[in-house]
């Protein structure tokens, strides 16, 4: 929340800073897993976006999201939606994953994951503009092949990794950068959240979700850029990010007012961004 607001690393704020520096020596030097495991560097494709959303501007943290632009668009430059492997290979699939598909391992050895997942996509979304032409263009093409009607045809949550013959070979992934389906239940679409991050994208802005997300979300302006979503757009609760649960800016929820002023910021940031990319 107070980086959607405006705070950044080494801006003046010392009590931000120090909790950063905190959380930026863990990420940089703990390891949670094994060198061989498919979460090795898991926690780094999670934290190190949000460390460069907040100002944190060191070359190692760069360098990584450079990194991952660079594996990911090895992988998706040849187009390959093809990501299961033969289901038959594999034996004793816990029951609570029956019907789930296998990820092909050499997609994710020790845990260099090469399809893009949502934290990836938001990194590339505040990198973007700091990045040379190259990668810039990298990045697009990224943004198309998440696009895609295929890559839209993928399994929710991409499917199971598996770890190898253990006691627990699978694991269940998830954080796949699909769009929204506008044809859900709200209380299931995150959808401000997902344009606040496609409006980085210009290839994403052109996109005809885009264009139809923009549409859904336009029609609550009830006055001269003042927006009234329903409450499900904007939930605050103990849960995952990523799908939408910490839309709050810090607003006293028990004011009638205060979902159109946090709406309303939401909207208007889409908008600006969007603007930038003209």
């Amino acid at each position: 929340m107070l980086v959607d607001m405006g705070f950044s690393y080494n801006s003046g704020f010392g009590e931000f800073d120090e909790v950063l520096d905190s959380i930026i020596d863990d990420v940089k030097n703990l390891s949670y897993f094994d060198s061989g495991h498919v979460f090795y560097i898991f926690h780094k494709i999670i934290m190190v976006p949000f460390l460069y959303r907040a100002g944190v501007r060191s070359e190692w943290v760069r360098e990584f999201i450079e990194n991952r632009i660079t594996t990911i668009h090895n992988f998706v430059s040849n187009n390959n939606y093809e990501i299961y492997d033969d289901i038959k290979k594999y034996k004793s699939i816990p029951p609570a994953y029956s019907g789930r598909l296998v990820i092909k391992p050499e997609l994710y050895q020790n845990g260099n994951i090469q399809f893009p997942l949502e934290y990836d996509i938001y990194g590339f979304a505040e990198i973007r503009n700091d990045l040379d032409v190259n990668l810039k263009k990298k990045v697009d093409d990224i943004i198309s092949y998440i696009l895609d009607q295929q890559f839209q045809s993928i399994e929710d949550g991409y499917g199971l990794l598996y770890k190898g013959e253990e006691k627990y070979s699978y694991i269940s992934m998830g954080w796949d950068p699909k769009t929204t389906d506008l044809l859900k239940e709200i209380r299931y679409n995150p959808l401000l959240l997902k344009l606040n991050q496609l409006a980085h994208f210009p290839r994403a802005i052109c996109s005809e979700w885009f264009s139809e997300a923009m549409r859904t979300v336009s029609g609550y302006e009830k006055q001269d850029s003042i927006y009234d979503f329903p409450k499900e757009y904007l939930t605050e609760k103990d849960s995952i990010w990523i799908l939408g649960n910490h839309m709050s800016m810090g607003e006293n929820r028990r004011l009638k007012q205060s979902m159109t002023v946090e709406g309303t910021f939401w909207m208007l940031n889409i908008l600006r961004l969007i603007e930038n990319q003209r």
